[in-house]
């Protein structure tokens, strides 16, 4: 690993806010403004750090829309029908003008008439916002994670540094096919700084057993037996050791337990820039991250109040292979290691509809890089997004968050976390902010 001390920009991005009142960027606190449960803010840093990674794009009015026989149906109110159809156009045609936005490019041309524009199931809802990333930077536009949205942001990354480019929010409408109506309000988006310069690797844990040591030894097995007989909700607080110096060209390392193909690092593939929308990064060294998949098929239901119909089974592997799974963490680190089995657990505490997936892996980064570890949507259950300080903890933990009563079946190999690894420093990233009438100054 080279050691030369890698560069981490203080300010992330520069954004201009064109349109009053519409939407703007803003930093959320980790306590999600005191709705965190105070146990949580007190003792799961992971949760505290993920809330409030990023920057989120806050809109300041309601707009409802539905999607009905392939067609949006919006339902907006005067004054939001006026900033989509006039103030938005108006904001747009003023930033072509100064040369901002390119004249009769793919974004005029897509928002010359309104704020809003469906693309064969992608509505594409133009913010009114414009980015530039520091150049070292790339932007991850996503949802707004740890927060409940029915609608579904397909994520896609900014990595335009010289020029701006829209901030445009992207919702494939056929998660609501059919329905008649969904209200975008508030938090409906969130913007992550990423880092280029990072390596993944994949392997097997019996071949790198160093990296998941230090894993082992933060798990006391007297405690861990205490804890799976009673459900006592209590959490335990890891304290991180003293860090060294961020190091450039780092190589992070992924490893998985299980006998069959649950991990997986891949690469983005949408694109946002000045000049459009593109399925190839303009960078020479592309942002990897890390995907883990279920071993086994999970089902169960929340009632709203409690938990039930839990049913783990591993239909995909043989016995040998599940004797391999269950016996892999004894066979490397000693007998009497309590990690972890089952791959699903019930929450400890059954009044909060939250429940905890140990994936059959870990992540190991080097000094002072960290991991965001972002779960996924299954209908009416999220994954919650986490910061985990894998320098020194490489567990890889999804959380799922139950919005409303509803059922659970996540099927084997299903894709169910991504692993983003970026330097702690980048976490405390700022951004430069502008208006019109600041640049008209």
């Amino acid at each position: 690993m080279n050691d030369r001390v890698i560069s981490v920009p203080a300010v992330a991005l520069d954004a201009i806010e064109a349109v009053p009142d519409w939407c703007r960027l803003v930093k959320r606190s980790g306590t999600l403004d005191g709705t965190l449960q105070l146990r949580a803010a007190r003792f799961c840093p992971p949760v505290v750090q993920g809330n409030a990674a990023g920057f989120q794009v806050w809109m300041e009015d309601a707009l409802p829309f539905g999607y009905v026989n392939n067609e949006l149906d919006l339902q907006l109110a005067p004054e939001v029908f006026r900033k989509v159809t006039q103030a938005c156009p108006a904001a747009m045609a003023e930033l072509v003008s100064r040369g901002l936005i390119i004249r009769n490019g793919y974004w005029h041309r897509l928002f010359k008439t309104s704020a809003i524009a469906l693309k064969s199931n992608r509505m594409l809802l133009w913010t009114g916002i414009l980015v530039r990333p520091n150049p070292e930077i790339s932007l991850l536009v996503s949802r707004a994670f740890n927060r409940h949205s029915r609608v579904e942001i397909v994520d896609h990354l900014v990595e335009s540094s010289d020029v701006y480019t829209p901030l445009v929010i992207e919702i494939d409408v056929r998660a609501i096919e059919g329905q008649s109506k969904f209200i975008l309000q508030r938090e409906i988006a969130c913007v992550t700084p990423l880092r280029a310069g990072a390596e993944m690797q994949s392997t097997k844990l019996s071949l790198m057993p160093e990296i998941a040591r230090s894993l082992v030894e933060h798990h006391d097995l007297a405690d861990a037996q205490k804890r799976a007989k009673e459900q006592s909700g209590k959490y335990v607080r890891y304290k991180r050791p003293s860090s060294s110096k961020l190091t450039a060209e780092v190589a992070c390392t992924v490893a998985t337990t299980s006998p069959q193909q649950n991990l997986r690092v891949k690469q983005f593939k949408r694109f946002f820039d000045e000049k459009g929308i593109s399925g190839k990064s303009r960078r020479s060294a592309p942002i990897p991250y890390a995907e883990t998949s279920t071993v086994y098929d999970l089902q169960c239901h929340w009632d709203g109040r409690m938990f039930s119909r839990f049913e783990v089974t591993s239909p995909t592997l043989t016995p040998r292979q599940h004797a391999e799974l269950v016996g892999v963490w004894a066979k490397l680190y000693g007998a009497g290691v309590p990690y972890k089995e089952p791959e699903f657990h019930k929450p400890r505490i059954n009044e909060q509809p939250i429940m905890v997936y140990f994936a059959h892996a870990v992540c190991a980064t080097p000094p002072e890089w960290v991991s965001i570890m972002d779960g996924y949507r299954f209908g009416h259950v999220w994954g919650m997004r986490g910061i985990v300080d894998t320098d020194w903890y490489p567990g890889v933990t999804t959380v799922l968050s139950f919005d409303g009563p509803t059922s659970l079946h996540i099927e084997p190999r299903t894709p169910t976390l991504r692993v983003l690894p970026v330097p702690r420093e980048l976490l405390n990233s700022t951004m430069t902010r502008k208006s019109l009438s600041d640049l008209q100054a």
